[in-house]
């Protein structure tokens, strides 16, 4: 059997420019950070970004001083949008009553004057409250963080979050500060551009990898399994379960796939050879 026909490594898409935005999700944490933003936020702030996700929960924005009381948050919870602020003497959380994890292009507006804010959505305003107190600045330590936020953060500030604990995953671009373009992050980790020629599943690269589906698995005497493959070589291993003498081995070899058991009394294999070439 020849190789097969789709490159090892993904080709880039030659129809991404700077209009696609950036992809956040592929790793965890995955995330910008901006040490500066136009203009300043103390008393108000006008922070907007357009996003586009399947997903039902990820956080967008977020800035905080180091204890995470005074703080400014963005994220998806069940496919709605929340805005949450605390000038220090309470939060304050707006949320739309509409979802927007439909994977089409939205914008968003968070504004705040002091403990007033406003929530707009595709020039819609969706939302608006107040936080509770006297207190009208937020003080924020640098970075600001967009797209996602680093796992130290998160260990600080996952009460601010309402059980929402992971970064988009999905696309974002034109993020302003002030009405101004909030220019190049000063760190980025985990990002790439966004293209829409993209799959649902994932990708193991020809440097390797495996996802563990779970700790502990006991095949029992019936198991059903099922999957999707779209390969892009003609041998690899697809699943695997071990014990001390136990197995279970799902894989492609040259093409064939190979599936085999051993509960103790030695193995049972059982092989399919398509009747066509499928690469």
């Amino acid at each position: 059997m020849g190789q097969c026909r789709l490159p090892v490594q993904p080709a880039d898409d030659p129809d991404v420019d700077d209009n696609s935005g950036t992809r956040f999700g592929n790793v965890k944490f995955s995330r910008h950070e901006y040490n500066t933003l136009p203009g300043r936020h103390r008393q108000k702030s006008e922070l907007s970004v357009e996003f586009k996700t399947s997903e039902p929960d990820g956080i967008i924005f977020y800035a905080a001083e180091n204890r995470h009381i005074d703080y400014t948050a963005l994220y998806l919870k069940d496919g709605k949008l929340h805005f949450s602020f605390n000038c220090g003497t309470g939060p304050a959380l707006l949320s739309s009553p509409e979802t927007y994890n439909d994977d089409q292009w939205h914008t968003v507006m968070f504004n705040r004057d002091r403990q007033n804010g406003t929530l707009v959505v595709d020039d819609l305003v969706v939302a608006e409250g107040s936080s509770p107190g006297n207190t009208q600045t937020i003080n924020v330590d640098q970075p600001h963080y967009v797209g996602g936020i680093s796992p130290e953060v998160l260990n600080n500030a996952r009460h601010n979050f309402k059980g929402v604990e992971g970064g988009l995953i999905g696309c974002l671009r034109n993020f302003r500060a002030s009405s101004r373009p909030a220019g190049e992050p000063s760190y980025l980790e985990g990002t790439e551009p966004c293209s829409s020629k993209v799959e649902t599943g994932s990708f193991f690269a020809v440097q390797g990898g495996y996802i563990k589906a779970v700790e502990n698995f006991r095949v029992g005497l019936d198991i059903d399994i099922s999957m999707e493959i779209k390969p892009r070589s003609t041998s690899g291993i697809l699943m695997s379960v071990h014990g001390r003498r136990d197995f279970l081995l799902l894989q492609m070899v040259n093409g064939a796939l190979i599936f085999s058991v051993d509960n103790g009394r030695g193995p049972i294999v059982a092989t399919y050879i398509p009747p066509h070439e499928h690469h």
